[in-house]
Formats: structure tokens, sequence, C-alpha cells
């Protein structure tokens, strides 16, 4: 369970830092060449990830923050009240892993 859902950086912490994830995250950019041409897929694997890599000092990593939001209506007997959720996940994490429900 995440600590303060409220605080992202906490949020980041606990993705970070869980097990589940923990044969799934990639801690520097790749590049993975099909029939010598460069394949792109995670963020990992872009150009602008190596770029980036390149500015940092060696032994650190990037941690590219992914947030989306949602509108979902809540219930019917408040009128129609609708929320707008924010959803939080770190581009380290494998992109087949980080939209599964469940692994």
């Amino acid at each position: 369970m995440i600590g303060n859902p409220y605080n992202g950086l906490e949020v980041v912490k606990q993705l970070f830092s869980n097990p589940i994830f923990a044969n799934h995250i990639t801690f520097v950019p790749d590049h993975i060449n099909v029939r010598n041409q460069h394949q792109y897929g995670d963020y990992m694997s872009t150009d602008m990830a190596w770029k980036i890599q390149d500015h940092l000092p060696i032994g650190t990593t990037q941690v590219p923050i992914i947030l989306g939001s949602n509108k979902t209506p809540v219930t019917q007997i408040t009128g129609g009240l609708k929320m707008h959720l924010i959803f939080i996940t770190i581009g380290n994490i494998d992109s087949e892993v980080h939209s599964k429900a469940t692994l």
C-alpha cells in the first residue's frame, strides 16, 4: 500500500521499489536492433532517453513520469458527480508490464 497517495514522489518511490516490478525495470537506455534498424518500443529505447542520460552523472538514471487522466462518474445519487482521476506510472517499467492489472 502506498503511504500517501496524494504525494506524487511517494507514489514514484513505491513503484520504483516494488519487488513485483524488480525484473521489469530498465535503468539505462537501450538500443534494440532488428535487421540493422533501430526499433523503438519503451521510452528507454528512444533517442531522447539517450540524450538525457548522456547529461546525467555516472551511476544515476532518469525516472520518466507518465501521467494520465480520466473523467469518472462517481454516483447517480449525488446528481451525477464526476471525478477526474490522475494515474501515474514511471517509464522505467517495461510497457508490457505497467499496463497490466496483474503479473
